[in-house]
């Protein structure tokens, strides 16, 4: 996740309805950076480690070094099988 991404797809009808907008806003945050850092703590607390990771000077976007990480993770991911 882009630290400065403020792009926040949970605001939008198109995304998610007015109940499932209303459960997140209400028990996770209303901002997505605030989120992003509850749901960690929140995947932590239940001893589950997914790899989050955030990217300095970055929005809404992606970069080379963004999209190289994601293409080594998969292809460790397809060696180990």
């Amino acid at each position: 996740m882009g630290k400065l991404d403020e792009n926040d797809a949970v605001q939008f009808d198109d995304a998610y309805n007015d109940i499932e907008r209303q459960i997140i806003n209400n028990n996770i945050s209303e901002k997505v950076q605030e989120r992003y850092l509850k749901c960690q703590e929140l995947y932590q607390k239940k001893n589950i480690f997914p790899i989050f990771k955030t990217y300095e000077n970055v929005g809404h976007w992606t970069t080379s070094d963004m999209n190289f990480e994601v293409i080594k993770f998969f292809f460790n991911q397809m060696k180990k099988k």
